[in-house]
């Protein structure tokens, strides 16, 4: 997707930033569809469903969003 600034940037990010917010709690999320593929959520551990959205995510951004998942899951 294209930013407001006209560069590229993931839908898939790492936390939200004020004001983002989900549409519907993580708990109640059971698939999530992007143009690469299908992400099966519903009763994975934080750290799994992470790594099924990166997975899940446009190439260019998997290095970045896996660094990201380390410091959250792995410190």
């Amino acid at each position: 997707m294209v930013g407001t600034k006209g560069e590229w940037v993931s839908v898939i990010v790492p936390q939200f930033t004020y004001p983002g917010v989900a549409s519907i709690p993580c708990h109640l999320a059971d698939f999530t569809v992007t143009g690469y593929d299908v992400a099966r959520l519903m009763g994975k551990t934080e750290r799994g469903k992470a790594s099924e959205l990166i997975a899940i995510a446009h190439p260019a951004f998997r290095i970045e969003l896996r660094k990201e998942a380390q410091k959250f899951f792995y410190p």
